[in-house]
């Protein structure tokens, strides 16, 4: 399991057939080009664009609430 699966999401290496709009794209810049023409071939599906830092970033500004 991985960060991003841990706080709720679902993460699919490759744009699958599954992936439901509106998505978020998590990257790095070496992956921009394929990033941008991604978007491109698919505008209005994804969300936003973020990088691995961010999501951290957000994991770890939740609050955490014990049953």
């Amino acid at each position: 399991m991985n960060l991003i699966q841990i706080a709720g999401g679902v993460v699919f290496k490759y744009v699958s057939k599954n992936l439901k709009p509106p998505a978020i794209i998590v990257t790095c810049s070496k992956d921009e080009k394929k990033v941008q023409n991604l978007m491109k071939k698919k505008p209005n599906y994804f969300e936003r664009v973020v990088t691995l830092s961010f999501i951290t970033d957000c994991i770890i500004k939740q609050e955490i609430i014990s049953e």
